[in-house]
């Protein structure tokens, strides 16, 4: 069985979350800390484009009924959380 994109990025990203914590517990190398952040960040990322890719082709397997409201969805999904 084939583990799909999105769940490996999930979970080598709760992976890294949970080496953060020891290193925030531990009081030790915070550059080194916010990096693992960031890593923990860029791999949640992943996990969202590759749903991202999964609805797109889905949606346009199945035939998209209204083009117009999924393509302003998907702009809300990928833009949340951008400033």
């Amino acid at each position: 069985m084939t583990v799909p994109p999105a769940v490996l990025a999930v979970k080598k990203s709760m992976g890294t979350l949970d080496k953060v914590i020891s290193m925030i517990e531990s009081k030790k190398n915070y550059a080194a800390t916010i990096q693992q952040i960031d890593a923990a960040m860029g791999l949640a990322t992943a996990a969202k484009r590759s749903l991202m890719a999964t609805l797109l082709e889905d949606t346009v397997k199945a035939g998209a009924k209204n083009p117009k409201k999924l393509v302003t969805d998907l702009q809300k999904l990928y833009t949340s959380g951008v400033k």
